[in-house]
């Protein structure tokens, strides 16, 4: 990681990647950023929310995160940070989930 930034790998299956114009895209991030700032950052138009977050702001029940290979869900939800290098793959759950 050089200075404050760092760089993860995101993948998006399913319709996900049709939505997000991409199957694998890098993002740079403040380090000690979370699953979360990265979902807030990625999902930056009304229907991009929409796939991604519920009314009340929390990610869809149908929609799963994996950090590095592992569930969030069995991590720190969210709120799980991310290093230099993380590979983040979203994916609706029907997909494969």
């Amino acid at each position: 990681m050089k200075g404050n930034v760092c760089k993860v790998r995101v993948r998006l299956f399913g319709d996900l990647a049709e939505v997000f114009q991409a199957r694998e895209e890098e993002v740079e991030l403040e380090r000690a950023s979370s699953i979360q700032g990265l979902l807030r950052l990625l999902c930056n138009s009304y229907q991009r929310r929409t796939k991604i977050f519920d009314k009340s702001g929390e990610v869809r029940s149908d929609i799963n995160i994996l950090r590095n290979g592992r569930n969030i869900a069995f991590l720190n939800g969210v709120e799980t940070e991310l290093d230099d290098g993380d590979v983040v793959s979203v994916f609706p759950r029907m997909f494969g989930g």
